[in-house]
């Protein structure tokens, strides 16, 4: 019974971390990515449509 100890109350610590806002940076890189993506697309994208829609 000597090793026997009261039971000490629990406490429980809560880290509620902040919530973060997510923010994406645009580069000039990036711009410049979408850019020439979207020019890829208008100029190809009905060709590879119609090629798919073929082939289903």
């Amino acid at each position: 019974m000597e090793n026997i100890r009261p039971e000490e109350k629990r406490t429980e610590i809560k880290n509620l971390a902040p919530k973060k806002s997510i923010k994406y940076s645009q580069s000039k890189e990036y711009d410049t990515f979408i850019n020439i993506l979207a020019t890829v697309v208008e100029k190809y994208g009905v060709d590879i449509l119609e090629e798919i829609d073929c082939a289903v």
